[in-house]
């Protein structure tokens, strides 16, 4: 739903001279991004620290930020 959203978003600014803000995501899970995610998605804060091995060392730009993080990931933002 998140990236159905975003490709809503996209259309307003793509003939606009204001950039479109970066896209922050928080979820459990970063084992189940890949590249193509990046589209959606620009940076990620997760909660549990399992990571999946993907071809080529392609690491998702994420941060893990523990059970209780919410307070890194908007420092992180902000």
């Amino acid at each position: 739903m998140t990236f159905m959203l975003m490709d809503e978003l996209k259309k307003y600014y793509r003939n606009s001279s204001v950039a479109m803000p970066k896209r922050h995501y928080v979820n459990r899970f970063v084992r189940d991004f890949r590249s193509w995610t990046e589209k959606y998605v620009d940076f990620m804060h997760y909660t549990v620290p399992l990571r999946t091995a993907v071809g080529g060392d392609y690491k998702f730009p994420s941060e893990y930020m523990g059970q209780y993080g919410v307070y890194e990931a908007v420092r992180h933002i902000y």
